[in-house]
């Protein structure tokens, strides 16, 4: 019995233990676990490493970056940390170091059909649209029936070609495997945040027909949608650029107003300031007016 529970407190235990609960998302058991383990055995590489993947697996980016940059000073060649740092910094938006990660693990497996699949999505989100589609078709030929496999195809093909068919296939994807949505959910972001907003809400928009009682898709949807209407094409200076425009407009503006409008004739120096306020006032009152238009 002694030797039976010493068996279970071996970092071995922990371990194989702490992946059973990170695979049934019990994380804070998952962390105390592994961090009790840890006080035992502090430089265990791959309990640092399962303490990281837990951190990443909960949303929590930032932890998770640390642990995962601790496991690869101490152990290069980590198979694991390498793999889920790959999809930390595809999140944070580091797009080189993702795709250096990606690169070193396929060096290593060129046989691998997940690490094609993840170099897809990767594509994808920075749109190389034509390498993503020939590393979604190498991952299905190595192994067609894979998640990750399945869900590079689905997703190349809708946002190349979103027909019925492409529409399906991706149906078809959350339907057989629902985690995919927080993946779709994360290219999204990342289409967005490369200015490809119009793909972006088509993703969302799929997802939100399959969950519509999803508030959080239901807002994002919407906000996609005004930034992607017609109407609102003078204000995509601020959409792509946000505060950083809105203070280059005002010191324009200033300087205008200084220097240009006294020897402007009154009238054109009139309509200049009434058409600057006008854009002011549609730039604060119309998007929000898009949105509860689109929330009816």
């Amino acid at each position: 019995m002694t030797e039976g529970k010493r068996a279970a407190n071996t970092p071995g235990a922990a371990g194989y233990q702490a992946r059973m609960l990170i695979e049934r998302r019990r994380f804070n058991q998952a962390r105390d676990l592994l961090g009790s383990a840890l006080q035992s055995d502090p430089g265990n590489v791959d309990l640092i490493f399962l303490s990281g993947a837990v951190e990443y697996y909960d949303d929590k980016n930032g932890p998770a970056l640390e642990l995962l940059q601790q496991v690869i000073e101490a152990e290069p060649t980590h198979s694991g940390a390498r793999h889920v740092l790959h999809h930390v910094c595809r999140e944070e938006k580091d797009y080189a170091r993702s795709e250096q990660l990606i690169i070193s693990l396929l060096e290593d497996y060129p046989e691998c059909a997940e690490y094609y699949a993840d170099y897809s999505l990767l594509m994808v989100a920075t749109w190389h649209l034509e390498k993503a589609g020939a590393l979604a078709a190498e991952a299905m030929r190595l192994d067609p029936d894979a998640e990750e496999s399945i869900s590079a195809s689905a997703t190349c093909a809708f946002v190349l070609e979103p027909n019925e068919a492409s529409r399906k296939q991706l149906q078809e994807l959350v339907r057989r495997f629902p985690e995919s949505r927080n993946s779709l959910i994360v290219l999204a972001a990342a289409l967005e945040d490369q200015g490809r907003k119009k793909e972006a809400l088509r993703i969302l928009q799929e997802l939100l027909s399959q969950n519509p009682n999803d508030d959080q898709l239901v807002d994002a949807v919407i906000a996609l949608k005004v930034a992607t209407h017609w109407s609102t094409i003078p204000l995509l200076p601020m959409q792509r650029y946000g505060w950083t425009a809105s203070a280059v407009i005002f010191v324009a503006y200033v300087a205008l107003a200084t220097f240009v409008l006294p020897a402007l004739p009154p009238l054109m120096a009139g309509v200049f300031v009434a058409v600057f306020l006008l854009y002011v006032v549609y730039s604060w009152t119309y998007p929000r007016f898009l949105m509860w238009l689109f929330r009816r």
